[in-house]
């Protein structure tokens, strides 16, 4: 799939600008000569007297309006335009467009699914078949079992679904917890329509380790189960970090699909274990969990960001709330102590809170 770049704004030098040295000792807000002021100069003042800097703020204030209109409303105008390209037969036009569209920023994931179906049957109906089948893989990992919207031709539909019958889907999600010391067990559904994966590989690394060492996965129904063997704690350290993530490999050692990759992995923390080590019925009984886990299509967005999660929020609030109730709780406790005569706060959570 072609990738133009959006070209980068120079802002070159004035001759008489260049190396000019700036004087010390004058007035405040005077740098550049002229008569002091009361006052700071302001932000506009400033830019006029840099005008140098205005090509490239000229142009950052241009992209922002750009892509602000272009999400008027909550709409894409760069996808309905690709959309009425392709309608009218303009089908390099169109893929411009789309691709701009797939550039904007904040992109929302139903959006994203609507610009690949389009920017496939745009590159499709030029006989761009390689183009056309990489973008509608992308699609179909990010909403398996959708249909091309109205509108789209007979032929790049036709196209649309052998590509989803080939497409093969890998679908993790990060463990909850690690503990050092103890295996780290990994599961992984897998989508293969046509049967072209071998294998799941699981390359994992401590953080900050050269280089990965490899665990095969193990397939049990559809699902690929790999324990990754956490080392000890050792010293005085409380924790460390692992990097890894999946690939699911054909026969010939291509790789169909992955979960992260070596330059941007899946992390999580392993920790000191809570209890005793885990019993055999109780680890068979925490992977038959695992297996049982299923991943419905409200997920399958946060799925393919390969393993990245957020802080689950307290039931019944949204994080939000704790965050600013831990800040008013923090400045209360400073405010009393402080009225106290008490010089400093304690250490919490939130760090230590000292006075003047």
């Amino acid at each position: 799939m072609r990738r133009s770049r959006i070209p980068s704004v120079a802002s070159p030098t004035p001759p008489s600008w260049a190396g000019a040295p700036i004087e010390r000792g004058r007035a405040r807000g005077d740098r550049f000569g002229g008569a002091p002021h009361s006052r700071d100069r302001t932000p506009q003042e400033q830019l006029v007297m840099r005008p140098h800097l205005l090509p490239a703020v000229a142009a950052a204030l241009a992209a922002s309006i750009l892509a602000h209109a272009a999400t008027a409303q909550g709409r894409n105008l760069y996808l309905e335009e690709g959309k009425r390209r392709y309608a009218q037969g303009r089908f390099e036009q169109a893929i411009e467009e789309l691709e701009q569209a797939l550039r904007l920023p904040g992109l929302p994931p139903e959006q994203r699914v609507e610009i690949l179906a389009w920017l496939g049957a745009a590159h499709h109906a030029l006989g761009h078949e390689e183009e056309a089948r990489e973008v509608w893989e992308q699609r179909v990992r990010l909403a398996p079992d959708l249909p091309l919207p109205g509108g789209i031709s007979e032929a790049a539909v036709a196209a649309y679904k052998e590509v989803e019958a080939s497409t093969v889907v890998l679908e993790h999600l990060t463990p909850p917890a690690a503990f050092a010391g103890r295996p780290l067990q990994l599961f992984a559904s897998l989508q293969d329509p046509k049967g072209r994966v071998a294998e799941v590989l699981v390359y994992w690394r401590r953080a900050g380790a050269p280089t990965y060492a490899v665990v095969p996965g193990r397939r049990e129904g559809d699902t690929w189960v790999a324990e990754i063997p956490l080392p000890p704690l050792a010293g005085r350290v409380d924790h460390y970090e692992v990097e890894y993530y999946l690939e699911a490999v054909s026969k010939d050692g291509e790789i169909l699909d992955a979960a992260g990759s070596a330059e941007r992995p899946i992390r999580i923390t392993a920790v000191a274990p809570a209890g005793p080590p885990v019993t055999a019925s109780e680890e068979s009984g925490v992977e038959a969990l695992g297996a049982a886990v299923a991943v419905d299509a409200g997920e399958r967005e946060a799925v393919r960001t390969r393993g990245r999660r957020s802080p689950e929020p307290r039931a019944g609030l949204p994080p939000w709330v704790w965050v600013v109730g831990g800040v008013l709780v923090v400045g209360a406790t400073a405010g009393i102590l402080y009225a106290s005569g008490r010089p400093s706060v304690p250490s919490t959570s939130l760090g230590v809170v000292t006075y003047p």
